[in-house]
């Protein structure tokens, strides 16, 4: 009889920072480390169980779990057919703070997202696939293998909470405010257009009247180019092109702008804070 490998799989692949497993035969006994890296357990076939603790919570077929705290164990089993994604803690509580303050979390994989997440990771899995697909495409399928498993958690976190949702759809809202600030179209607008909301529910999930958020885009703008011009690394760099970094259209705009949120001109608070002799 064909020894069985430890820690047996039927199919395995590296990409970048993802490790996506395919355990079509069983598994055997693996420990977590959630400090440093999740473990995103898909269960296809059958059923496995993960310990923690005095804790032991069965993943059924169709399901997703992912624990969060730094102990577990996945137990073995002979029969069982599932898939296992490893990922980076930051790279994913970096994009959800709120998992932080969870022990884990669990989802359904026979509907959309849960069902896309899985059939990009079984696809992804089988290297012998690939061989007329090009390497950034491999990579660019992993990074949308990252989106996918944001937004499942996200979906699943919000559940049927009103409060919990918009605290989410806040939280991605700040998140693209925070990606694009360079870009000085984007406004209340833009950003409603690009989630495919009313301004209206846009305000509301922000949770300010009309016209707040336009002025929270503002100042986060003047924070970050204060920021950098108070940074000894960038000093090279011309105060209006740090304005125009930050989404500022002209060289005087960014001036009169930051002048009357700080009460100084850009360049005399860099002179400032760093004199020239």
């Amino acid at each position: 009889m064909k020894k069985r490998p430890s820690f047996r799989h039927s199919a395995h692949r590296v990409i970048g920072d993802l490790t996506i497993t395919e355990h079509a035969d069983g598994h055997d006994e693996m420990h977590f480390n959630h400090a440093t890296r999740l473990s995103i357990v898909l269960q296809i076939e059958h059923s496995s169980h993960i310990a923690w603790d005095d804790a032991v919570e069965d993943i059924d077929a169709l399901r997703g779990f992912m624990p969060l705290h730094d102990r577990g164990r996945w137990l073995e089993r002979e029969k069982s057919h599932a898939m296992r994604i490893e990922i980076s803690r930051h790279a994913v509580v970096h994009r959800i703070p709120a998992l932080e303050k969870m022990s884990h979390i669990s989802f359904s994989t026979s509907s959309i997202p849960g069902s896309l997440l899985l059939v990009t990771a079984r696809h992804l899995c089988q290297e012998e696939h690939d061989e007329n697909v090009h390497p950034a495409t491999i990579r660019r399928m992993s990074s949308h293998l990252v989106d996918l498993l944001d937004t499942t958690l996200r979906a699943n976190l919000a559940s049927d909470d009103v409060a919990d949702r918009r605290a989410l759809q806040r939280m991605s809202v700040r998140d693209y405010i925070e990606a694009n600030i360079s870009d000085c179209e984007l406004s209340p607008q833009t950003i409603a257009k690009h989630f495919d909301i009313s301004q209206r529910n846009l305000y509301q999930i922000f949770g300010h009247a009309d016209g707040t958020l336009g002025n929270w885009i503002l100042r986060r703008r003047l924070e970050r180019a204060r920021q950098a011009i108070t940074d000894p690394a960038q000093q090279h760099l011309p105060v209006g092109e740090i304005g125009k970094r930050y989404g500022f259209r002209s060289a005087a705009h960014f001036s009169r702008r930051f002048r009357e949120a700080f009460s100084i001109p850009p360049g005399e608070l860099r002179q400032k804070i760093h004199p020239v002799h």
